[in-house]
């Protein structure tokens, strides 16, 4: 670990030129397909799990829903829904409830930062432009359905700030608007206040 000298996109962005925005918009998009490649060596039966095979470190899992490592999608989507709605989980077999079925069973599962935030990209000037310069903040990193890094771009930024109403998270990478639905209604379940 080591100190990284520059100051965090949310202070920045007032002061960011609309020319430099999709500059700093196109080093967050290579930055998380590289992420994207980041490969597990876990055992076989791990397919979704944090970054040393063990539980999902995600706030949104935290104090009571701590779980981990699933060996499916459907399991990993059963305990989202099983967490907001304060429900036992049902590890095999799909579960009913509220917005379920907006959660695909299948797909890719990437490792995926799980906190990407303004106030968690550091930015610094570099040779007179603006340049990312660190993701800080890894605690929720991990391997996660490939819609998950979508949903929590998007969960933590005001409704009126210009990353939310300019669509940044969808040029970022592929939206995910069916999943951002129930993703969204279980947040506001899960974590009225933030989960923090």
């Amino acid at each position: 670990m080591s100190l990284v000298e520059g100051i965090t996109l949310q202070e920045a962005w007032p002061n960011l030129t609309e020319a430099e925005k999709p500059s700093i918009r196109a080093q967050l998009s290579r930055i998380i397909v590289a992420l994207h490649d980041v490969t597990h060596n876990m055992s076989p039966d791990t397919l979704i799990c944090s970054t040393n095979g063990g539980a999902v470190k995600d706030r949104f899992f935290r104090f009571d829903y701590d779980s981990g490592p699933f060996t499916s999608i459907q399991s990993y989507n059963n305990r989202l829904l099983a967490a907001a709605t304060r429900q036992t989980p049902q590890l095999e077999g799909y579960m009913e409830g509220p917005y379920r079925d907006f959660l695909p069973d299948n797909g890719n599962v990437y490792f995926t930062h799980g906190d990407i935030t303004l106030t968690n990209i550091m930015v610094s000037e570099i040779s007179g432009s603006i340049s990312v310069i660190a993701i800080i903040d890894w605690e929720q990193a991990g391997w996660h359905p490939e819609y998950w890094e979508y949903c929590k771009l998007l969960s933590v930024v005001n409704y009126e700030h210009e990353w939310r109403e300019a669509g940044w998270a969808n040029k970022l990478i592929e939206p995910f608007e069916v999943e951002w639905t129930a993703f969204s209604e279980y947040f506001m379940w899960r974590c009225p206040q933030g989960c923090s």
